[in-house]
């Protein structure tokens, strides 16, 4: 299972005999998802975002288990406490896009959030924001928190399934509890009220942490290493 918590749970509920179950995580192409300035620059221009902006970004479907009504009150509240000019863009789509189009207008957030929809050049739009933002109420092991850290993007999440053992907390980011719109507003808060040095840092550990642990050919192997395990085992039992 590619989530440490879900196979735990599956154990725990009789699904699955230990035995029988592997924790394998996701991989990330980190020669694909990368801090570069050059993109960067270029992402900001076409998104027409100035220097001074700082820009949370956050990927997911628009579905009940990522909560962007919770991110959406979060981040009302972050800019009624912050002095830096701000801004929140939405990558993906789904059944509750109408639902995060009702909450912006009704709290007056047109200027401020931007609802991107389905797009194909996540690692460019990853290195055009500041920092990386997920709200979920729920999760198993999240590609869009995997691939915001191999981007260097210092993160904040809800601590739900596998985020906690990705995101090491106030070292990669901040971890708040899930469907609390007021501390996720407060982590978002404090990680802008860092220097750009601090959050860079931040970044640059998240990344190595993801080479060193998700790198792609690193869980290529884990996965090769198994498929020889099961066949050396099944050749044993052969008479």
């Amino acid at each position: 299972h590619v989530s440490r918590v879900v196979l735990e749970l599956d154990i725990q509920l009789g699904k699955v005999p230990p035995h029988k179950i592997v924790h394998i995580p996701n991989g990330v192409e980190t020669s694909v998802f990368k801090p570069d300035p050059a993109v960067r620059a270029r992402m900001r221009e076409a998104l027409q975002i100035e220097d001074a902006t700082f820009t949370w970004i956050t990927v997911g479907r628009l579905e009940t288990p990522k909560d962007y009504p919770n991110l959406l009150e979060a981040f009302r509240r972050l800019q009624q406490q912050t002095r830096i000019r701000t801004q929140l863009v939405i990558v993906g789509d789904g059944a509750l896009r109408s639902v995060a189009e009702q909450i912006i207008q009704r709290n007056n957030l047109q200027s401020s959030v931007r609802l991107l929809g389905r797009r194909t050049d996540i690692p460019n739009l990853l290195n055009a924001a500041d920092a990386f933002v997920l709200a979920s109420a729920w999760e198993g092991m999240p590609n869009a928190v995997l691939e915001a850290a191999a981007t260097a993007l210092p993160v904040v999440s809800t601590c739900v399934g596998d985020v906690p053992h990705i995101i090491r907390d106030s070292v990669f980011g901040y971890l708040v509890p899930p469907r609390n719109s007021e501390s996720l507003a407060q982590a978002m808060y404090r990680l802008m009220q860092l220097d750009a040095s601090t959050r860079k840092h931040m970044g640059q550990m998240a990344r190595q942490y993801i080479m060193d642990n998700h790198e792609l050919e690193v869980i290529t192997n884990r996965w090769e290493a198994l498929y020889k395990q099961m066949i050396d085992s099944h050749r044993k039992q052969l008479p």
